[in-house]
């Protein structure tokens, strides 16, 4: 009971940390601009937000255990083969099965910008230990 009420305030508090702000914009390995997160401020997405999501190819989904409204997008870079996050828009994640956490691991980018699900990034060739987000 404890770990989901933990689980559920860090979800709100990430969505909170993903939807702050104006839209921000990331480049890839190869220093491109590729990429502009739209933020979502509430738990509903207005139609301006709707349509600023729609322009960058990306679709409005209800997620996380409060299914607040995020825009999510395909990340360009997705499945390039990494080793850390800095080489990617988003997180690095161990390719393929879960590696050892503490041990060297290869990632590749993560497909979408959603912060939600369970994840084992590669941080600097080594596998961290898994992390789940609702």
């Amino acid at each position: 009971m404890t770990k989901k009420l933990i689980a559920g305030l860090a979800a709100a508090l990430l969505t909170g940390c993903v939807s702050a702000g104006g839209p921000s914009t990331g480049t890839g390995p190869n220093g491109a601009a590729s990429y502009r997160h739209v933020p979502v401020a509430g738990p509903q997405a207005t139609g301006e937000e709707r349509a600023a999501c729609a322009a960058v190819g990306g679709e409005i989904r209800p997620v996380g255990l409060l299914g607040w409204d995020n825009c999510i997008q395909r990340l360009p870079d997705a499945g390039t083969p990494c080793t850390d996050s800095d080489q990617c828009l988003g997180r690095c994640l161990v390719a393929g099965a879960g590696a050892e956490s503490g041990q060297p691991a290869t990632g590749r980018c993560e497909p979408t910008d959603s912060p939600f699900g369970c994840n084992q990034q590669v941080i600097g060739g080594i596998a961290d230990a898994e992390l789940c987000v609702d």
